[in-house]
């Protein structure tokens, strides 16, 4: 996964690099200054990915696992805060801020209300972005050293004096304001009408609206939930303070913000994708609207929740009884399941009116294709490369034979490697790290190393089978070579 989101960073920076070289060289045939600065909210985007994906392959390493989880609190200001913040504010949603600035101009027929401050909001967000980040990383490394060297969370956040809430609150207010400047930015350019040669789906732009308005209550939430008072008042509110930070933050900057802004432009751009008809969607504005609803709801009934059962805690309920102060012990269930309920409605419209787009023969077309080139793909990988193939039958059974036992004795991979398949081999070492970093993870947050016997047991399971796979693929291409040449 990493080097997937490596390869699209690198891809992101070789592509806005060229640009700016063809705009020093020829800037009448260059991006223009507005085009431009999608290309700089990429490639801030694809650098939060970058950060925040090498710290997340880092943190699965289990001497990074071991110490976050012995530094308590302190370690959470690294994971999730600052991995989270880095990943979904730093990547997602400064390069949806990117696109909405570049594709908003197209739904309306008119320019953004003003460039210069397009280019004030992206200053802002790249100095508020890796501030926090790296305030936030800071401080938690540096109180977790304290609280590995005998101190409490409290202890050392205490002996970090001004610097913890002052680092945080400023690169929390300069991103807020960079977020406060796209958002004034977004609502200007939408306060007029659409030109008189706006297309005929401009009407999708006010879900654009509902989108920025969304982020804009989160990131307001966001600033005061950072500041010292609140951070206590909610930490001695767990665990329903949890409905208030994160999942209520969350509905609005992720699902209200990332998901409404990127549905909306993924119905506008489709029919011209796809080559249809551009005509209203009123199916999709049904849809979006739905989901705007479901949102809402979501948002209201989680903060409603989480501030009345905090509240409770408080005044000295415990966690049990504070559940119950919401409409007796099923009252919150039935709100949840409401308000999620009616978002995952739209979620569905959304689905058919995106389905009847792309329409029943491009569907059935594209997954006959994706079969074939599945099954092209899977007999290809695991066809042996001719150089680890020999005339001589012997010289085949002996190398089989190694691999088979690599395999069976728990090497995932390396068998297929020794025997001429890199590809499956590099999938099944893979596969071997992963589970078990998982066994080491499991193990560690249970204490109970008797388990490991039984962990292991599907996972040999699986060797031997790949070892069967490994020998008999090898030996059936063996065969094959030899009939050849002799």
């Amino acid at each position: 996964m990493g080097l997937g989101y490596w390869t699209f960073v690198t891809n992101v920076y070789v592509t806005v690099g060229r640009a700016s070289g063809e705009r020093r060289v020829n800037p009448e045939k260059g991006a223009t200054d507005a085009e431009f600065l999608l290309a700089k909210f990429f490639a801030v985007g694809a650098t939060g990915l970058l950060f925040g994906t090498v710290q997340g392959v880092y943190q699965v390493l289990p001497w990074s696992l071991d110490w976050l989880h012995k530094t308590g609190e302190a370690g959470h200001m690294i994971d999730p805060m600052a991995h989270a913040h880095m990943n979904l504010v730093g990547g997602v949603s400064v390069a949806l801020m990117g696109l909405l600035y570049y594709f908003l101009p197209r739904m309306l027929g008119r320019p953004i209300h003003s460039l210069a401050l397009g280019k004030f909001s992206f200053w802002c967000i790249v100095i508020g972005v890796f501030g926090f980040y790296f305030a936030a990383v800071g401080l938690g490394w540096r109180e977790g050293e304290m609280v590995l060297s005998g101190l409490t969370d409290v202890e050392a956040k205490e002996a970090m004096g001004i610097w913890h809430p002052l680092l945080l609150s400023v690169t929390a207010t300069i991103m807020g304001v960079g977020f406060w400047a796209f958002i004034t930015n977004i609502l200007l350019t939408l306060r007029g009408k659409p030109a008189p040669d706006a297309p005929v789906d401009s009407g999708l732009s006010k879900f654009i609206g509902f989108s920025v308005v969304a982020i804009l209550i989160g990131t307001i939430q966001g600033v005061v939930q950072i500041l010292p008072w609140s951070q206590e008042w909610l930490q001695d509110g767990l665990p329903s303070s949890y409905f208030i930070t994160p999942l209520s933050h969350a509905q609005l900057n992720m699902v209200g913000f990332a998901i409404m802004g990127l549905m909306t432009m993924c119905i506008f751009l489709l029919p011209r994708i796809l080559g249809r008809p551009v005509v209203d969607p009123k199916a999709g504005r049904t849809a979006l609207l739905t989901i705007g609803v479901g949102i809402t709801l979501s948002y209201l009934v989680f903060l409603g929740v989480g501030l009345v059962e905090t509240i409770a805690i408080h005044n000295g309920a415990t966690a049990a009884e504070a559940r119950e102060t919401v409409a007796g012990p099923w009252g919150r269930y039935v709100l949840f399941v409401l308000a999620q309920g009616v978002l995952g409605f739209g979620y569905v419209l959304l689905f058919r009116h995106i389905s009847a787009i792309i329409g029943v023969e491009e569907r059935r077309a594209y997954f006959r294709n994706f079969r074939a080139r599945m099954r092209n793909a899977g007999k290809a990988s695991v066809r042996v490369h001719p150089r680890a193939l020999s005339g001589n039958p012997g010289e085949n059974q002996r190398r089989v034979l190694v691999a088979t036992g690599l395999e069976a004795l728990g090497f995932l991979g390396l068998g297929w490697f020794y025997s001429g398949r890199p590809f499956i081999g590099v999938m099944l070492m893979s596969g071997w790290v992963g589970f078990l970093t998982i066994i080491y993870v499991v193990l560690a947050i249970v204490g109970n190393a008797s388990l490991l016997a039984t962990l292991m047991v599907p996972y040999f399971a699986f060797a031997i089978m790949s070892a069967i796979g490994c020998y008999r693929s090898y030996m059936r291409d063996a065969r094959e070579n030899v009939l050849a040449t002799s």
